[in-house]
């Protein structure tokens, strides 16, 4: 599903009214994800699971004969809930 697909969707089920919308909220929940990930927190939807940044240590090692080193830098992780996995599983 793209975000165009979830923007229709949102706007057709959820009731929201225009597409536009469905796009904003999409687009501030995405945002609000992202400023809290940076400000170093988590944020737990219940039911969904949980978006982290944890901390990517940086790595040395060679490509095609070159030496290269990377740095350490904060990724994005996301751990989907028990009820989300259980629901995928079951095909609920």
């Amino acid at each position: 599903m793209t975000k165009a697909q979830l923007v229709d969707a949102l706007s057709l089920q959820a009731d929201i009214g225009t597409k536009a919308a469905a796009t904003r909220t999409i687009e501030f929940v995405i945002a609000t994800i992202k400023t809290e990930l940076i400000a170093g927190n988590s944020v737990d939807i219940s039911g969904l699971g949980k978006f982290e940044a944890k901390l990517q240590k940086g790595k040395t090692g060679t490509a095609m004969g070159k030496a290269y080193t990377t740095s350490d830098k904060m990724v994005p992780k996301f751990r989907a809930s028990n009820a989300f996995k259980t629901a995928i599983a079951e095909g609920k």
